[in-house]
């Protein structure tokens, strides 16, 4: 296991806009206008913010193409 990355960090988003911590479980859940700040912060961070490590942009985008897949369903149903 990679000691640089924490257990605790490996099944969650800590997210800055929605001010709590997404498990993965939990984005089919979330409201529409939740669901679109998590997949605005997520690009955002997976993309563009270079100031973070490489472990919450891998987790960012990995929350952002889960996040956007079930986006994409609610659309459309």
């Amino acid at each position: 296991m990679n000691r640089e990355i924490p257990p605790q960090e490996t099944h969650y988003f800590a997210s800055f806009l929605l001010k709590r911590d997404i498990e993965l479980d939990q984005v089919e859940t979330l409201e529409d206008d939740d669901l679109e700040k998590l997949i605005a912060e997520t690009k955002t961070i997976s993309t563009i913010d270079e100031t973070v490590n490489r472990h919450k942009k891998l987790m960012a985008a990995y929350f952002y193409e889960y996040a956007l897949l079930k986006y994409q369903k609610r659309i459309r149903e």
